[in-house]
């Protein structure tokens, strides 16, 4: 039982990791488009793979 708690920890650990460092890129994101004004905030579609090593 106790190893099934560590695995699932570490592998929450991983996903938590993951997801803070998301944000932190997307609040350091800056976009290039030319309808993007005074850094006013925008909705971005974001399609693709991730992975935690």
């Amino acid at each position: 039982m106790s190893k099934i708690i560590e695995n699932i920890s570490k592998t929450l650990r991983k996903e938590i990791t993951q997801s803070i460092k998301s944000r932190i890129k997307l609040l350091n994101y800056r976009s290039d488009l030319p309808d993007i004004l005074n850094e006013s905030l925008s909705v971005y579609k974001l399609n693709g793979y991730s992975k935690v090593n």
